[in-house]
């Protein structure tokens, strides 16, 4: 049998995501600041067993690949999302 109702996400779920999403952004950017501003750059802390913090700078994306190739990055990006919405 075929479905007969949409599975496309509604209205309130997309506000729900939105909140969600907007939420965890903004956690994780007050955690970069309290933990930038409480650990000097290049310092240590150890935190627990084996989980600890050092204060680093990553001008690249991840595991600073292309670092301080910041207009690649950036056109590359503008690339896949335009490729995306098409």
């Amino acid at each position: 049998s075929v479905a007969s109702r949409s599975v496309a996400a509604r209205g309130f779920q997309w506000a729900a995501f939105l909140v969600v999403a907007a939420s965890a952004l903004a956690a994780d950017q007050a955690a970069k600041r309290v933990a930038a501003a409480a650990i000097a750059l290049g310092e240590h802390v150890h935190l627990a067993s084996s989980v600890g913090l050092t204060h680093v700078r990553n001008s690249g994306i991840a595991f600073g690949l292309f670092a301080g190739r910041t207009t690649l990055i950036a056109i590359a990006t503008a690339v896949a999302v335009a490729a995306l919405l098409t």
